[in-house]
């Protein structure tokens, strides 16, 4: 979403800010529809749209000159909220021998059993039963990595 907003002068601005605060605290200024009304060519309007705040414009110093190529408009940045992030909560899976037999021969019938040898090699046993118990879910996920469903 881009806001601009252009004034003729400091008095315009000045006007604005009044308009759209009241003892320094923010009114919402909501235009009715997208189309512009007739008559209000001069006067700044302030549009808050999809439930967006529109910030009021605090004037701080006079702008300096615009360099060329400018268009001497000063536009605020609207920086959104960062949406909240829902926790999930998380249950370790134990895993049994069985399953992980019933993936590994998912690997074997699909022709990876070359993989399947070098991952038992990786954790140091030449077949499942040598497996650790404590060790069975740091394979299956080893095991998801090569494809296997478990």
């Amino acid at each position: 979403m881009k806001l601009q907003v252009e004034f003729d002068s400091l008095e315009e601005l000045k006007e604005f800010i009044e308009s759209i605060t009241v003892d320094g605290c923010k009114k919402s200024t909501v235009l009715p529809s997208d189309s512009p009304s007739q008559g209000a060519a001069k006067t700044p309007v302030a549009r808050q749209t999809q439930g967006v705040p529109v910030a009021p414009i605090t004037p701080t110093a006079p702008a300096a000159a615009v360099p060329s190529g400018g268009t001497g408009l000063l536009a605020a940045p609207v920086v959104p909220e960062p949406a909240a992030v829902p926790s999930v909560p998380t249950v370790q899976q134990a895993y049994t021998l069985d399953d992980l037999a019933r993936a590994g021969m998912t690997l074997v019938d699909s022709g990876r059993q070359a993989d399947l040898r070098q991952l038992l090699a990786q954790f140091q046993v030449s077949s499942l039963p040598e497996l650790p118990a404590e060790q069975y879910g740091t394979f299956a996920t080893a095991l998801r990595g090569l494809g296997a469903q478990i």
